[in-house]
């Protein structure tokens, strides 16, 4: 099963994320989904959106992938980001 969930780094996130999470629930506890997020210049925002995605999906037994897509950002995202793939499965 293939799920794609594109959001942005706003409140619209949440709803997806959370909306979806009752289609998650249903799948196999084997299952394994990667979240892909795109980024430009979000290093004031990752964090806080890494700390959410793996709780929501923590909290539903969920073993998942970050994937991150940065486009050139100009501010410390992308080293923001390396620094969280220490305590989290995060790809950039």
């Amino acid at each position: 099963m293939s799920l794609l969930v594109t959001f942005s780094l706003n409140k619209a996130y949440y709803l997806v994320l959370f909306h979806t999470m009752s289609q998650l629930n249903n799948m196999e506890k084997s299952a394994r989904i990667s979240v892909i997020v795109p980024t430009l210049n979000e290093e004031g925002n990752v964090a806080n959106l890494v700390k959410r995605i793996d709780a929501a999906l923590k909290l539903s037994l969920i073993k998942y992938d970050l994937i991150f897509i940065d486009d050139h950002s100009s501010d410390a995202t992308v080293a923001v980001l390396q620094n969280l793939s220490n305590v989290y499965p995060i790809q950039v």
